[in-house]
């Protein structure tokens, strides 16, 4: 890609050394007009998104809250929030990035992959979201376009990415997570550091994530976010749209997927449906498994969370009814295009 002329000025002094993304992106000509008018998208010049939210977890008293939780592990805030820091301290120290270098993410839905997402942008570096699906083809042609330095890769998905670096073997260093017995795993790594790093004090307008399209109508293209753009969305979408409430917790079925995880953190997580605002205090349940529990209708969803316009009444259709625990029996409905999905809520139960 042969950078363009300029592109639009950052309004903070940016902390990203490493211009790679920036130098990449469109001329300011070609950026649409972006308005930030509404009292909640008042967002600092200088803003790191994973400070922010856990800053925001503790001014609001929620460090001992559940923030993140699985079949097997459940982090609060406090928690999770010090396993991030380890995992920024072993990308810089350890490896040596600096800010704006890119990080490739490989993996399914689970605690440690949304930590290590975490983890990256905490350290002022560029994560490039994968789908856990995507072959060998489809990875080098993510390496070649986004160069990142480094590959944080869950240990069950190794074999199509070490396959991808022998095609571009620019990527020079992988590491895997969720291999407990591993002693060069990102897990045992960031046990050794003490997590007393701060975040990157990056600029609102920095680069936070690279997502990737699948690349199967043509080579896999990425989108651009920044910061500030991830922050938008955590006070927007849950205000407006999921419209959540205090005590929600919310599961998503594709969290990882990049728009997923800028979604679900907006819960109690950083695509958080409710970064701190009306929203979720309970935290969000990252699924172990992309299926569905077998007493549930596919892809069903909690009816309060479709009472938005942005539903689409054309590719929806009734399902069966559920209930909410302490609530009453609600509609469910479930859409028709099974990538079409929005928030689950982990509470709710098909009524017997």
């Amino acid at each position: 890609m042969t950078p363009p002329a300029s592109a639009p000025a950052v309004t903070a002094s940016s902390a990203q050394t490493d211009r790679f993304v920036h130098e990449r992106l469109p001329g300011a000509d070609q950026w649409p007009q972006l308005l930030y008018d509404a009292p909640e998208l008042k967002i600092p010049a200088q803003a790191n998104l994973v400070a922010a939210l856990l800053s925001r977890a503790s001014q609001q008293g929620w460090s001992a809250r559940p923030f993140l939780r699985s079949e097997h592990a459940l982090l609060s805030y406090a928690e999770a929030g010090e396993r991030i820091r380890r995992i920024a301290q072993v990308l810089t120290e350890d490896y040596g990035l600096v800010p704006g270098n890119r990080v490739l993410l490989r993996g399914g839905n689970s605690v440690n992959m949304a930590l290590a997402w975490l983890g990256v942008v905490h350290a002022g570096l560029v994560a490039v979201t994968t789908m856990p699906l995507l072959r060998a083809k489809e990875l080098a042609e993510v390496i070649l376009k986004a160069e990142p330095a480094l590959a944080l890769c869950d240990g069950k998905l190794l074999t199509e990415l070490q396959l991808a670096q022998a095609q571009q073997p620019q990527l020079k260093t992988l590491i895997a997570f969720n291999q407990p017995d591993n002693p060069d795993a990102l897990e045992t790594l960031a046990a050794a550091k003490n997590g007393l790093t701060a975040a990157c004090p990056t600029s609102a307008d920095d680069i936070a994530i690279l997502a990737f399209t699948s690349g199967t109508t043509g080579s896999p293209k990425a989108a651009v976010h920044t910061h500030r753009d991830v922050l938008a969305y955590c006070e927007t979408w849950p205000r407006h749209v999921l419209r959540a409430t205090f005590a929600k917790k919310v599961s998503s079925p594709k969290l990882l997927k990049p728009r997923r995880l800028i979604s679900a953190c907006a819960c109690g997580i950083l695509n958080i449906r409710g970064f701190g605002l009306p929203g979720c205090a309970l935290g969000v349940t990252v699924p172990t498994s992309m299926k569905p529990k077998p007493r549930l209708p596919i892809a069903s969803i909690c009816a309060p969370f479709l009472s938005s316009p942005a539903a689409s009444p054309t590719r929806l259709s009734k399902g069966k009814p559920i209930s909410v625990a302490g609530s009453e029996t609600l509609s469910c409905i479930k859409p028709r295009v099974s990538e079409q999905s929005y928030a689950f809520c982990s509470a709710c139960k098909v009524a017997s």
